[in-house]
Parts: structure tokens; C-alpha cells; sequence
């Protein structure tokens, strides 16, 4: 029992009839020797005692707290009272905590509850395995190493709970503390928090374009130095606006790693175009973050990456198509050589190397030229289709001049000629001539002259095989006969 106080009642007259005494704390009054009366707390409530005699008995009563007999409320050591606590807070069943906002990959910490036994008898957590059990969010953990049962009156034992947010979402869970209290069993709490997005770390790393050095046609020289922890790659990267005042068309490098982490570093940029004015600035990596240094621009050597004065330039002799009397066909310039490329396209004619100048026309050379406006200060592939090409048998290449030749010496100087393609256009109903042995949709002498020059073994390049008037596959004195006539007026 607590608080036993010790108190002697009697009767103020003496007993002439029967009296009987309530005790309303669910106690058992018993007789003791010596009429003394025991509150045991064994049996139901209330309970009454029927006193007689004529004397004024001293009756003892053993009670808690009062010296007034009538409406005791005592039990041996009290109810036991579950409170829960964060802090200096209350906080009452089904209530709830809130974590906040929390970074994904972080954690709120370890938060404290106290579960407190406010009452005078033993509180039990009853809950197995787990004195306090969780359901709901399994970013929500418990630790109760240090929960103990049973909770003494007046004691308490503490619990914690973390929450670590896996995503960036709301989260919820619901404690729930099994006990033997009579009104609050289970005790429960729900728990809330919210994951969020990881705040971004500031970058202490930097990096510094040093230098640009060894400019040639189409390298240069690139050092940097980069500072700072978390350095998981450095490098240079290169570029050049569109500008058509001076260049066709942009371009860039993209990113060109060299190593990592802090220190001097130095990279040979290669690839680049000869006359050409470049943009350049070193940068770093720190997690998904790029740090670039202030640009530099230089511009690279006109003397080309050859060294030659003409450009450089190649036919792409693999992929061309020839479709009736067209040829498609592409070529690219490696290298501008020491000046701008102004002129470039393709030239074909009926024999081996064709090739542009004053007397193209004497060999049957023809030029296509593609593009002769605004100055080519870098390399490029170029397409083109040539059409209305006379039926026979042709040869072609691309080329490019970088000046404006003045004379054929001129000229030769600054041209550049990729590999020929040999292709036949065949004539059709309407271009194919019997007699026309040089394919130009007429019989004249100048078809007479090719076939005296074959007759004689003289090579005459390209004929028109369709020529062949009397279907013998060749070109010989029937032929010739027959253009005559034709020439003569005869036929």
C-alpha cells in the first residue's frame, strides 16, 4: 500500500443498534483482533460492516491520504498511467511527430520518446517481439535497445525513431505501444516526414587556361592548371561561331579529357584547319558539375597541315551513283593549303585526269563547280549531281583552288585533285546515233577523223560504242564509209 496513514475512528454515542460503514475503494474491511479493521484490496466495492454493543469501540483503519472514513478511494499502490513524451511534450494517444523535410540520402537522427508510468502499480509493455511496434514507411526505424518493461510508478523508459528518407515523397508510419493501462492500450503515435532532393555541395574546385603555345595549321599547344578536391576529370575543349565572314559553318570539339585531379596539366589539340580563328577554355568535372576556365582564342597557321600551297582533297571513289545521263558523287578538302579555298566541285572529261585551264575545252574537260562565293577557311565534304552528261564513256574528280589564278602557272600552283572515277552514260533512243563516234548527237568529220585515228592505232579515249552502224561491235571502215556518206549528203 502507499501512503499508509494510521487513523483511530469511533462512534460518537454508543452502538445501541447496528451501523454499518462504506468504504468506496474497492477494498475488503476485515475484523482484526482487537477490533481493528485491515483494507486489503482483495474484494469488490463497497463494502459494509454491521457494527453492535453499547460501547464506543476504537476502530483502526488502515486507508491513504484523508482522515475522513466515508468515500476512501485507495487501492494497495494505484492504477498504472501510460504518458508519452518528446521532450517536455506531451503527447496524447494517437497524436503525431513530424520529421519535416529531409534529404534523400541523409537522416532526421535518432528523435527520443520517454514513455512514462504516471501511475503508483507496474506498467507492462506487452508487445512481442517488439515492445513498440511499427507499421506503415520503412524510412521510419525504431531502436528500443534501452526499452525496458515493466515501468515502475513514477519511472519511465525511452525509445527512439529515424527517419531516412529512401525517395523524395511524403512518408507515414504508425507506432503502437501495447500496455496493460485500462483506457490507452495500445498507446499509438503517427509518424510523418518528407523526403526531399539532396541539397548540391559547393564546388571549391577551379581550373585556369595557362597557355596556348606551338600554333601550327592543325595543332596547338593547350596547358591548364586545376585546384581543388574532387577533380574526377580535366581537359580542354575547342570551338568556332558561325560566322560566314570568316569561315563555312561552325564547329566544336567537345570535350577532350587529359587525367584527373588537382595540378598543371597539358594537352596537343590536333585536328584542326589551317587559317582558322579558334575559341579554347580548360574545364573540370566535380560529381556532375563542369568548371571551365576563361576562353583564349587563337588562330591557327594558313600554311595548311601538309604545308602545301594547294589544298588537299579527296574523291570518294566507292560511293556515287549514275542514274540515265547523272552522276551523283561526293568529295571532301582535308586541307585548304596556304589560303582560302574560293572555288570547289568536281571536273570530268573522256580520258584519265581531268583537269581545269585554258584549254579545257580543246580536251573535252568540264568543270562543275559547286561553291565559288564566300572564302572556305576549313575543310569539308561536299555532294553534288552533274546532269545532261552526253552518252560514253567519262572519267571524274573532285578539286578545289585556293586563289584566283591569274594563269594557268598560277593556277596548277594553288589546284588540288582528287582520284578519278571512270562511269558510262549510255545513250538512249534518243541520243544514240549510228556514226556518231564521239558521242556529241551529230555525224560530222570530227566523227570521221576518231575512227581514221583508231583505224591507224592512235588511242582516242573515250567513243560512243552505239556508233557501230552494221552490228559488228566495232568501229572500222564500214563505219567510216557510212559517215561519210552522212557528211556527203548521200544518206
Amino acid at each position: 500500500m502507499n501512503s499508509i496513514t494510521l487513523y483511530n475512528w469511533q462512534w460518537a454515542t454508543p452502538l445501541t443498534a447496528p451501523r454499518t460503514l462504506t468504504i468506496n475503494a474497492g477494498m475488503t474491511v476485515t475484523k482484526a483482533a482487537g477490533g481493528t479493521f485491515n483494507l486489503d484490496g482483495t474484494a469488490a466495492n463497497p463494502v459494509s460492516f454491521a457494527g453492535t454493543g453499547t460501547i464506543t469501540p476504537a476502530l483502526t483503519v488502515y486507508y491513504c491520504g484523508s482522515s475522513t472514513v466515508t468515500n476512501i478511494d485507495c487501492q494497495p499502490g494505484g492504477p498504472p498511467e501510460i504518458n508519452l513524451k518528446q521532450g517536455a511534450t506531451n503527447i496524447a494517444s494517437a497524436g503525431s511527430h513530424d520529421f519535416g523535410n529531409v534529404a534523400v540520402g541523409s537522416s532526421s537522427g535518432a528523435i527520443t520518446f520517454t514513455v512514462e508510468n504516471t501511475g503508483s502499480s507496474n506498467l507492462t509493455l506487452s508487445g512481442s517481439p517488439d515492445k513498440v511496434g511499427i507499421t506503415g514507411s520503412t524510412d521510419f526505424s525504431v531502436n528500443q535497445t534501452l526499452t525496458s518493461t515493466p515501468v515502475a510508478g513514477a519511472a519511465s523508459t525511452t525509445f527512439t525513431v529515424t527517419f531516412t528518407p529512401s525517395s523524395t515523397a511524403a512518408k507515414t508510419a504508425t507506432l503502437s505501444i501495447a500496455n496493460n493501462d485500462s483506457d490507452e492500450n495500445p498507446y499509438t503515435l503517427n509518424l510523418s516526414g518528407t523526403g526531399t532532393t539532396a541539397p548540391i555541395p559547393p564546388v571549391t574546385a577551379g581550373v585556369t587556361l595557362t597557355g596556348i603555345s606551338n600554333i601550327t595549321g592543325s595543332t596547338v599547344l593547350a596547358t591548364g592548371n586545376a585546384t581543388g578536391a574532387g577533380i574526377g576529370e580535366r581537359g580542354f575543349y575547342w570551338w568556332i561561331p558561325p560566322s560566314t565572314e570568316t569561315h563555312f559553318g561552325g564547329s566544336e570539339s567537345g570535350l577532350i579529357p587529359e587525367g584527373y585531379g588537382a595540378g598543371s596539366f597539358s594537352l596537343t589539340l590536333t585536328g584542326l584547319k589551317p587559317g582558322n580563328k579558334y575559341h579554347v577554355k580548360a574545364y573540370v568535372k566535380v560529381g556532375g558539375q563542369i568548371i571551365t576556365s576563361d576562353e583564349q582564342l587563337f588562330t591557327t597557321a594558313t600554311t595548311g597541315a601538309t604545308g602545301n600551297m594547294a589544298p588537299t582533297v579527296l574523291t570518294d571513289t566507292v560511293n556515287y551513283t549514275v542514274s540515265g545521263n547523272s552522276i551523283t558523287v561526293s568529295g571532301e578538302i582535308t586541307d585548304i593549303g596556304s589560303t582560302p579555298v574560293n572555288v570547289y566541285g568536281f571536273i570530268y572529261a573522256p580520258h584519265t585526269s581531268p583537269y581545269t585551264g585554258d584549254d579545257m575545252p580543246k580536251n573535252g574537260d568540264t568543270a562543275y563547280a559547286m561553291w565559288d562565293r564566300t572564302p572556305l577557311y576549313q575543310g569539308m565534304k561536299f555532294t553534288g549531281t552533274i546532269k545532261n552528261i552526253p552518252p560514253g564513256k567519262w572519267y571524274l574528280r573532285a578539286y578545289a583552288h585556293n586563289v584566283n589564278p591569274d594563269s594557268d602557272a598560277a593556277q596548277t600552283a594553288s589546284l588540288g585533285y582528287g582520284g578519278d572515277i571512270s562511269f558510262t552514260i549510255a545513250c538512249t533512243p534518243e541520243t544514240c546515233i549510228p556514226g556518231d563516234v564521239n558521242g556529241d548527237g551529230k555525224v560530222d568529220l570530227a566523227d570521221a577523223m576518231l575512227v581514221l585515228r583508231i583505224l591507224a592505232g592512235i588511242p582516242v579515249g573515250n567513243i560512243n560504242p552505239n556508233a557501230d552502224v552494221n552490228g559488228d561491235g566495232k568501229i572500222g571502215l564500214e563505219e567510216l564509209g557510212f559517215i561519210l556518206q552522212k557528211v556527203a549528203g548521200v544518206r
